[in-house]
């Protein structure tokens, strides 16, 4: 059986990025965003966790809802994939910080895959 790709170029714009983070993306175990360092609640949240300056992208579950982040941990990267850290959602609010990764490029095979996919995973809020 033939592994669907989700992100045709994700290994040239996160070169750095672990096997597992990577596998878990392409297959929608995970979803990834960037980090929108425009918005109030970044400066808020810098103040509190500096290292969140090298932060572009942040990993998190799809499958979560969003009364239990809390409960969640989410992987922040940086612009080349690394990751940086690891944060609790009892510690940080993700909600304002994040906004869609224009430079990830889906594969037409995805696209046309989520066309035809009869019951989507549950998305959270800030999907």
């Amino acid at each position: 059986m033939k592994t669907l790709i989700k992100y045709e170029n994700i290994e040239n714009e996160l070169p750095n990025l672990i096997p597992v983070l990577k596998q878990a993306l392409q297959t929608d175990m995970l979803y990834i965003k960037k980090v929108n360092k425009e918005c109030e609640q970044y400066t808020k949240e810098c103040q509190h966790a500096c290292f969140l300056t090298d932060a572009h992208y942040v990993i998190y579950s799809p499958y979560i809802k969003e009364v239990d982040h809390d409960r969640e941990l989410f992987v922040f990267l940086d612009e080349t994939g690394k990751t940086i850290c690891h944060i609790g959602g009892n510690s940080i609010e993700i909600g304002g910080l994040i906004r869609p990764c224009e430079n990830l490029k889906l594969s037409d095979e995805y696209k046309h895959s989520i066309k035809h996919h009869a019951n989507p995973p549950y998305t959270s809020a800030f999907v």
